[in-house]
This record gives structure tokens, sequence and C-alpha cells, in this order.
């Protein structure tokens, strides 16, 4: 019996609220989902089709929450997950011998459940390892931040997708990072965005120039692919018909394995309404496909090799391939490695002379035998020296602990003066972004902001429950508390700071807070509808059935 498959292609936008709602329209008249790539809506979507037993199957999503199949009954994927990456990754930095690496965590959802695994993992071997979150607001703000982590680092593992990758590298190159001193590691990266001319900060090609790539290995033996490859880079050129020609293929390679299970489904008896069914059949099993050979595990994930590569004149140039376990790298012997600038050396992992100068230190030896000949000659006073020694030194470390508090925001460095007008058009929603920017930039000259202003002032009609301050060029939520004076404990710093490092999709990030006296506060970051009783509350504000579904959503993951 023939089957003949008909097709709908719908744009989510890589958007929570508006894939859920294509997802709804197209429930009754769809019998399978091919896609989404984006995590966000691979993870809220496959729990829905989950619900309808309708099978999922996605061709770019990583997150490894997706191979729970207690909870994704009928989710499948021609990718890896990216936690299957993690020993490759090991293995470069011990080859290249980088023991220090900062971790820039992109503003998605996956990149910060992705950067938090790699982190424990790499903490776990012995690494140092920091986290660095991408910041909103322009490039000025970028580069400031960029430039204040790279007196700490030589190597950084770029966790984010190709817009930001690019704004970073950007950054990197004005503060004059690409000199072959640095190290940028990227995963499954992929510029499959054309960026607009008002986003081309730099010579984008230029500055991705000795990048390291790792991603999954694609067989480019067949003639299948080659033909497929030849045509994508006649259309995009060698830089973005990589990643577009194993995107492309991986979805080819999707449509395909749902075939092949709806195949065993209805070769038993079954029919194309049982998802689970469908799914089940795929597991443990393995085709020849677009993109070599696929072989999908008991968790409906592709399991497969990767590649590290070297971007190199916009050319992907390939370093090693490893199968993803420990000590499983394999270094292609004879291919020189381009590092940023051109540079033909391998950058080291730290400064010739040590983070704090300590391996250029000398040490006068007449100065060193005075110190010995006093200690001996003093021994009698060393036990009461050591005893005084320790008791200053847990001082000074206490008084450090108390002055270093980077959390801490002094209250005059908020701009509190934001036009109110403002926060009334984006309460009712009947604004653009764009028209909010201008008017933002016609109130505030000042000010250089990527989004929207907001405002301040809580007094009136617009039902605002937190004040709203620009720090540091980003918009963020100030909530006063109604004390004149807060001492600041150790038990009170101590908390604050486990309070900022939280991370949970339902929390909101704490970025300070002002211990100004009369002028105590929490500052966290602005939510573009406000805060929940902001939106209850409001009257102006109709929420529709795209905002409606995405916070059921929400509830429903929390519960």
């Amino acid at each position: 019996m023939g089957l003949n498959f008909s097709y709908e292609i719908v744009d989510t936008e890589c958007d929570i609220g508006t894939g859920l709602y294509l997802m709804v329209e197209l429930f009754r008249k769809t019998d399978a989902f091919i896609g989404p790539s984006c995590d966000v809506l691979c993870q809220s979507g496959g729990l829905l089709a989950s619900k309808w037993n309708k099978p999922m199957i996605s061709f770019g999503c990583g997150s490894v929450q997706l191979s729970n199949k207690n909870q994704y009954t009928t989710f499948a994927r021609t990718s890896p997950a990216y936690n299957d990456l993690t020993y490759f990754l090991v293995d470069i930095l011990h080859y290249f011998q980088w023991n220090r690496v900062m971790i820039v965590e992109g503003p998605d959802e996956i990149w910060r459940e992705t950067s938090t695994l790699y982190q424990e993992t790499l903490d776990g071997l012995g690494f140092d390892t920091d986290i660095f979150n991408y910041p909103t607001g322009d490039q000025s703000v970028l580069r400031s931040r960029l430039e204040h982590v790279a007196s700490e680092t030589r190597v950084f593992l770029l966790l984010a997708y190709g817009r930001e990758i690019s704004y970073i590298m950007c950054a990197a190159d004005k503060l004059g990072l690409l000199n072959g001193e640095y190290v940028f590691i990227t995963i499954d990266f992929a510029l499959m965005t054309q960026l607009s001319d008002t986003e081309q900060f730099c010579g984008i090609f230029e500055v991705l120039n000795g990048l390291l790539d790792i991603t999954i290995e694609v067989s480019t033996d067949g003639i299948t692919f080659a033909k497929f490859f030849n045509l994508i880079q006649n259309q995009t050129g060698e830089l973005h018909s990589h990643e577009v020609a194993i995107h492309a293929g991986m979805l080819h390679d999707a449509i395909y394995l749902y075939a092949l299970g709806l195949d065993s489904v209805l070769g038993h008896g079954g029919t194309v309404q049982n998802g689970s069914m469908i799914i089940d059949a795929l597991m443990n099993t393995s085709f020849p496909g677009m993109t070599g050979n696929v072989i999908i595990d008991s968790n409906g994930t592709r399991k497969s090799n990767f590649h590290l590569y070297n971007i190199q004149n916009s050319h992907y140039v390939t370093i090693a391939v490893s199968d993803g376990s420990i000590g499983g790298m394999k270094l292609y012997r004879g291919t020189d490695i381009v590092w940023p600038g051109g540079k033909l050396i391998t950058p080291l992992g730290s400064p010739v002379c040590g983070w704090k100068g300590e391996k250029c230190l000398t040490q006068d030896n007449s100065v060193t035998t005075i110190i010995v000949t006093t200690v001996i000659l003093s021994s009698v006073l060393a036990a009461t020296s050591l005893a005084v020694s320790i008791q200053m030194y847990r001082k000074r470390q206490h008084q450090g602990r108390l002055s270093s508090m980077s959390w801490k925001i002094p209250f005059e460095n908020m701009n509190t003066s934001v036009d109110r007008r403002i926060h009334k058009m984006r309460s009712s929603r009947l604004m653009s972004r764009d028209t909010l920017k201008t008017v933002a930039m016609e109130s505030f000259p000042s000010l250089n902001i990527m989004q929207t202003s907001i405002e301040s002032d809580t007094s009136g009609g617009d039902q605002l429950f937190a004040k709203i301050a620009i720090y540091d060029g980003t918009a963020v939520a100030v909530k006063m508390v109604k004390k004149n004076y807060l001492a600041i404990t150790p038990e009170v710093v101590t908390e604050i700071n486990q309070i900022i490092h939280l991370k949970h999709n339902n929390i909101n990030p704490l970025v300070g807070a002002c211990v100004d006296p009369f002028k105590i506060c929490l500052v966290s970051v602005y939510c573009n509808r406000g805060s929940l009783q902001d939106v209850l509350e409001n009257d102006d504000i109709k929420l529709d059935r795209i905002f409606k579904l995405s916070f059921a959503h929400d509830i429903a993951r929390v519960s």
C-alpha cells in the first residue's frame, strides 16, 4: 500500500508562544510534526505532542531533557544531544593544555542548561571555569564586560546561537582580542541568519577566521550529499553552505526516519494515529541517511561521531574527530590550525608570567638568607607571630569579603527618571518595539538602549508594582525595601550571593542590591510584560490566546 505525504511549512520564529499557537492550529489536520529545531519549542512542543500522541521528530534540538522518554513519549531527533560533546571538549582542552575556560552563556534556556552541564563536568576534572552571561544591551555593554573577563582567561567557550556569536566576535575584534593569544570555541555554530546592515558591526567573515567549532560528523562521500552540498554552496557561499547543508540534511533524515517508523507500524497492523508506537519502532535502529549513517538510541536521540572544525578563510577545515568517549579524539596530522588573527602558533592557556605575574618573580639570594637566619634566631617568637598573623589574616579576609561585594549597586548609578509615558504605551501593548525605542531616544538621547526604555514612577493609575530604572545601559526592575538601614553581615552577603547564582526557568534573576541608607532595594532583570502582579492587575492588558497558552505551559512545568 503506497502512501503520499502532504505537508505544510510554518515559521515558529523560535518563539514559544508562536510555536505552540501554530501547533494548536495544526492539531486536527496533522499526523506528525517534523521539527522544530529550536530547543525552547522542542521542550514545550514535545510535551504537547506527547499528550496528543503525535510524533515529533526534530532535526536540530540538543537539550538533554529531550532524552527523557517518560515525559517525551513521542519525540525523536536526528541531531545529537549537547551532553554527548562533553568528553570531546575535555580531550581538546587536555591536548592543547588549556586549564582555564570562560564559558560564555547565551540568553536562551538551552545554553544555560548546557553551560551548567559543561561547568560541572570540567570543574570535576580539575579545570578552572567561570560563566560569563551574554548581556542585554548594545555593543558597548558587551565590549565593556568582555574586556573585564578577558583578563581572567585565554580560552572562550561560546555557547550561543550564530547571531550572538557574531556580535561577540565583533566585540572581541574591537578589543584587540583576535591577536592570536585568545581561543574561541563554538558548539554547532551556524550563521544561517543573514545580518542586516545595522547588525554588521564588523567584517563578519574576517572575525570568524580562526574559530574552532565542534559539530556532528557528516559523511560527504556520498554522491547525493555532494550534489546537495554543491547546490547549497552555489546559493549561499562556503561559510553558510556548510552548516546549512548539515541541518538541511538532518531535516531530510528526520522525514525519512518518520517514514520508516510509520511503515513498520502499518506493517504490524497499526495506524497513523498511534504516535508512541511509531516512535517506539524507531528506537535502536539505523539507516544510511543524507548526513551519513543515522543511529537512533533507546531514547530517540541520534548517536554520532563529532568533528572539530577550524574556519580558515570562510572554509571549514577538519582538525580532529571523536566518537564522544573520553580519550576518543583523533587528530588529523599534517593539518595546520589557523588561530584568530591568522596566527599559526597555538595560544597558551595562561599569560607567560602567570595570571598574577608569579612565574616571573625573582628572589634575591641575600634577602632569602637574611630571612632564613632571622627565622632561625627568632624561633621563640615564631609561635606568637604566627598566632597574631592568623588573627590578622582572618580579620583582613573578613573585611575583604565585605568590601568585595560585586552585587552592591550604588543607588545614584541607576537612572530612575525615565519618561512614564513609555511605560503606559508598553503596558497597553499598542506600540511596536521600534516605536518605543524611538520615543525613548527622543526623551533620553544620552541613553543607547537596543530595545525599549521604561519608567520608574509608580504613582498614578499605571498599576506598576515595581520601580523601573536603567542600570549599565539595561532596563532593570527595582523593589524598594521598607528599611532605613540594613546591617551588611556575612550572613546577608552569603544569602544575596546565593540568590544571584540561582538559575531556574521561573525565577527572575537578581542583578544586585542597593544598601545605601534610606535607599535599600533589590535590583532584578526587567521583564517585558512586567511582574505577574502587573499583568493580573492592569485592566489595559488584554491576555491573548498565545500569552495564555505560554503562561499555562509555564505553570504546568512548575507543578
